[in-house]
């Protein structure tokens, strides 16, 4: 799998799901999983799952905020990728435990390299993107999932939603909390020295 994204230009903005520290597994999953899912289960026991997929219903209502995140991610990652500020962006992170990225090296082994609060906002601003766009297109063609899942099991279409449902409120709510660490990190860390 690792190798897969290292190699597939498609799939390099995943790198950040790779990036290892220590908080790396609260903010990228812990935090999300736990927001999201009680959102989600939360929401599911006010409404039914197939009308949050309706084409006026709760997912395609992200819809506008989502086309628009997706040309600001993109804005952040430029800006971020031309920052010619504080010389302690280019500079590995000065953490009680280094921050890092096992890549593909020239010589085809596995290698891990330091990140630098570039490197890191880089990753972030382009994970989140692509989670944009995914969940973007998620709440676009709502209507034809849960159509979809009718079609394909009737029975199950209910759990069949509820997953994606639970899925999408899970991805949401990474997207949330990785623009408020890349705000942090824009607004207070990367300032200090």
């Amino acid at each position: 799998m690792m190798e897969s994204i290292e190699k597939t230009a498609f799939l390099r903005s995943l790198n950040y799901l790779r990036v290892s520290h220590g908080y790396a597994l609260r903010y990228n999953w812990i935090y999300p999983l736990f927001l999201g899912a009680a959102t989600a289960l939360g929401i599911l026991q006010l409404v039914t799952a197939t009308s949050l997929f309706d084409a006026d219903g709760f997912v395609r209502s992200f819809t506008p905020v989502l086309s628009i995140l997706a040309p600001f991610y993109i804005a952040a990652l430029a800006a971020v990728a031309t920052f010619s500020g504080n010389q302690s962006v280019d500079k590995p992170f000065s953490m009680s435990q280094p921050v890092l990225l096992k890549v593909i090296g020239d010589g085809g082994d596995w290698e891990n390299i330091d990140v630098t609060p570039r490197h890191f906002l880089s990753l972030l601003f382009g994970y989140c993107t692509s989670l944009s766009i995914f969940l973007l297109l998620i709440s676009i063609f709502a209507p034809f999932i849960a159509k979809l899942a009718e079609t394909v099991s009737c029975d199950w279409a209910w759990l069949l939603l509820s997953t994606v449902f639970v899925i999408f409120a899970v991805l949401l709510s990474q997207l949330i909390l990785g623009t408020l660490l890349g705000v942090y990190f824009l607004a207070d860390r990367i300032h200090r020295a």
